[in-house]
């Protein structure tokens, strides 16, 4: 097999990327075919005149994204898809626009630097701007996801939830810290607060905040703050690959409320939908809340099987494709262009949270099912939560026009339930360039705790745990080979201080047989933390543990 990429400038895009970028087109446009045996490493090398990492990193990409499959003592084969009803057009995802770097790695494009001001407020910067006094963020209007619906969402905020609900080890949990019992806090999704940019943030909020800005005092749009929407689509369209524009994108105060308004967008004649079993609880509990059925689909190694979706009959399906909640699992291309197809065929809508799609380890980030969609099915949501910080309370979603369309003329008198001034500091955060600095720094970082984490694990516990979902998000899975239960091993290990965080609850109907199974965060830890607490609780399972599995 003979081929020619198209290499652009020398600098203007790293050649792996261009590599990996061709082989994508090709395979997508069927130019080369499933089933097709790719040039060995060595060949292309010699061919190509590249080093032999160069091709080697393009062809763990491709792997990662599952568009071909490593045979042993065989090569590279491009895998099995069904074309169908779904193709990929060019500029959507694929060919010269990203060859040419449309969505890159965080960082390596030179952005948009503030050449022009943002709309939404006239800024002005003074030299107490930069001096690292005066207020932060988060007075104004805004509403937290706990008092947010009471004045936006009908049927919402006005019946207080018991306290368990409230209390769920997944959303609250005492940070580590603020109980002295506990001395280790493996929560799955606490970010690292030490790194935090705070005097950039200051900087930022304070512009916000001087006295010839005081229109940021009163209520904003109430779709999110244009300045931001913007920011949000330049981001998405370069660094996840989402095609959309700013009046597209929907800005809320979490994905739970985000949830909850695409519940009002969302007509349906049976109110039904389809969720990876095991899978995120929090949105579940939304959508029983609101009167939905849920059809818990299975899920094997390349995530949710389709042909149980398809015979579920669901309207609507709730995924997190690119690191699956909670075994981490990343849907292949083979995969997400049968989801794809299914949509397309049956008129349902995909709901796609890309969670925490930013932090990628040892391949750069997935690209969007959303960026796959041509027939307009999918509804994509991201946050700030994990990239960022949680306490922020913002979320945003990319509406597909036929529900924009719903929400302009049905919704859109719905007040914003995310703060103006969080959200205007965030846009001029973003724009200035900081945020993919931030991102790129916090990528770093977490590689050296998620290397850790694994390296720990690895080391006390060997082959009596299974860990899955590594190499991407803020936590791993594992399994523990056990015949206790999970919330026993928890118990066990709290006593001596050690907080841990069944899956359980993830589950809507879980199999009897299961092993426990764990998801333990390493984001909000230090790397010394991780190694210790690990130790610590491989001392107080080791009496529970066998290297054997349990019939």
């Amino acid at each position: 097999m003979e081929i020619h990429p198209n290499w652009t400038k020398a600098g203007s895009g790293k050649l792996y990327l261009q590599l990996y970028a061709y082989f994508r087109e090709e395979i997508q446009t069927r130019r080369i075919l499933p089933g097709t045996r790719l040039p060995s490493v060595r060949s292309i090398s010699r061919n190509l005149q590249l080093s032999k990492t160069t091709v080697e990193t393009a062809y763990h990409q491709l792997l990662a994204e599952g568009y071909i499959e490593s045979r042993e003592r065989s090569g590279f084969y491009v895998v099995e898809w069904e074309e169908d009803e779904v193709a990929v057009p060019p500029g959507k995802h694929g060919g010269k626009a990203a060859a040419n770097g449309a969505m890159n790695e965080i960082g390596n494009t030179a952005g948009h630097a503030a050449e022009a001001e943002p709309a939404g407020v006239g800024y002005r910067v003074g030299a107490e701007d930069t001096a690292g006094a005066g207020h932060t963020a988060g007075v104004g209007h805004t509403a937290g996801a706990k008092h947010a619906a009471a004045h936006t969402l009908p049927g919402t905020g006005t019946t207080p939830l018991p306290e368990k609900a409230i209390a769920k080890s997944d959303t609250a949990g005492p940070p580590a810290g603020k109980n002295p019992n506990i001395l280790y806090d493996f929560h799955q999704a606490r970010v690292d607060a030490e790194h935090f940019p705070y005097g950039l943030w200051r900087k930022y909020s304070n512009q916000c905040m001087r006295p010839e800005n005081r229109n940021i005092l009163n209520y904003g749009d109430r779709q999110g703050e244009r300045a931001l929407r913007e920011e949000i689509a330049r981001y998405l369209q370069r660094a996840r690959g989402v095609a959309c524009t700013p009046d597209q994108i929907v800005i809320g105060a979490g994905t739970q409320v985000l949830i909850q308004v695409l519940c009002f967008l969302l007509t349906l004649e049976e109110r039904v939908v389809a969720m990876e079993e095991p899978g995120y609880d929090g949105v579940r509990t939304v959508f029983q809340h609101l009167g939905y059925k849920i059809a818990p689909i299975p899920l094997d190694e390349d995530g949710i099987d389709v042909e149980v979706l398809e015979a579920s009959g669901a309207p609507l399906i709730y995924i997190t494709p690119s690191h699956q909640e909670p075994t981490g699992a990343v849907m292949p291309y083979a995969r997400r262009i049968r989801l794809l197809q299914w949509a397309a065929r049956s008129g349902a809508y995909i709901i796609e949270d890309d969670y925490d799609g930013e932090f990628r380890y040892q391949t750069k980030p997935i690209p969007s099912l959303q960026g796959l969609d041509t027939h307009e099915r999918v509804i994509y949501l991201g946050t700030f939560s994990k990239s960022l910080l949680p306490s922020i309370r913002m979320s945003y979603m990319v509406l597909p026009p036929a529900l924009l369309q719903i929400y302009g003329s049905q919704l859109y008198e719905y007040d914003q339930t995310a703060s103006r001034i969080h959200q205007e500091t965030l846009a001029l955060f973003m724009k200035s360039g900081e945020w993919e600095r931030h991102i790129r720094k916090m990528r770093t970082l977490y590689s050296k705790k998620h290397e850790a984490m694994l390296k720990s694990l690895h080391t006390y516990f060997g082959e009596r745990i299974h860990v899955t979902g590594q190499n991407a998000g803020l936590s791993v899975t594992v399994e523990a080979v056990s015949d206790l239960s999970a919330e026993e091993l928890a118990q066990h290990a709290l006593s001596v201080g050690i907080r841990v965080y069944p899956t359980t609850r993830k589950w809507l109907h879980q199999p009897k047989d299961s092993l426990p199974a764990f998801q333990f965060g390493f984001g909000g830890m230090s790397a010394e933390a991780i190694e210790q607490g690990i130790c610590l609780l491989e001392e107080v399972w080791k009496p529970y543990l066998t290297s054997h599995e349990r019939d």
